[in-house]
């Protein structure tokens, strides 16, 4: 069964790149330092589904990091788009 999840950003401790597993089952991949602070420079890792297209995650990007710099000063260590 496939899991579905929103993309997710993480604070460096998840910042190793390569795919998500579950149970042994690929579900997502992490791209390292894919989501910067425009102001500060702090990075984190994105994790993303497997099946998001190109466009999703150029979309997904800006809008984490949007969010993660309109909030520097106050980083949190997990960020998670809804919706």
């Amino acid at each position: 069964m496939p899991s579905k999840f929103n993309p997710i950003a993480c604070d460096e401790w998840l910042n190793l790149g390569g795919e998500l597993e579950a149970a042994g089952v690929p579900i997502g991949r992490v791209q390292r330092d894919a989501v910067r602070c425009t102001y500060c420079g702090r990075s984190y890792a994105l994790i993303v589904q497997l099946s998001l297209s190109e466009q999703e995650l150029r979309a997904s990007q800006r809008d984490l990091e949007q969010i993660v710099s309109n909030a520097c000063g106050n980083h949190q260590p997990i960020l998670q788009l809804c919706g």
